[in-house]
């Protein structure tokens, strides 16, 4: 008897345990981490809302002419023949170290389903 008690106190640990983690690196991941993109707070990061974009600048990352990025949005559109069901988000970021650490890949350019477009650093400088 004693020792079911303590068999239940250590799977109810073990899984209070698991939940407190989670509620500890998933919003860790979701404003820092991999998650990034998903994440509907952007710390660090200045918004620019255009008619058909909104785009989010990491600070001390270079500005650029939005306007350009805006007009394309209508094109994209016309050539798939669909349109896109909220503004899409392009994240520009300053440095390689911040962008590695919250994208999934390293790749210059990666859209994620929710919308979002995520801009290296050195694709803007080749740009």
């Amino acid at each position: 008897m004693f020792g079911d008690m303590v068999k239940k106190k250590k799977v109810k640990l073990f899984f209070i345990t698991i939940l407190l983690l989670f509620l500890i690196i998933f919003p860790y991941q979701l404003l820092w981490g991999k998650l990034f993109p998903y994440s509907p707070i952007k710390i660090g990061f200045s918004r620019h809302e255009l008619p058909h974009i909104i785009v989010y600048n990491q600070n001390g990352a270079q500005k650029y002419n939005y306007k350009i990025i805006d007009s394309l949005i209508t094109g994209v559109e016309t050539f798939h023949n669909m349109s896109f069901i909220k503004k899409p988000e392009i994240i520009f970021f300053a440095d390689r170290d911040s962008y590695l650490k919250r994208n999934l890949t390293k790749a210059r350019f990666c859209a994620y389903p929710n919308g979002t477009l995520v801009v290296s650093p050195w694709a803007l400088i080749e740009a």
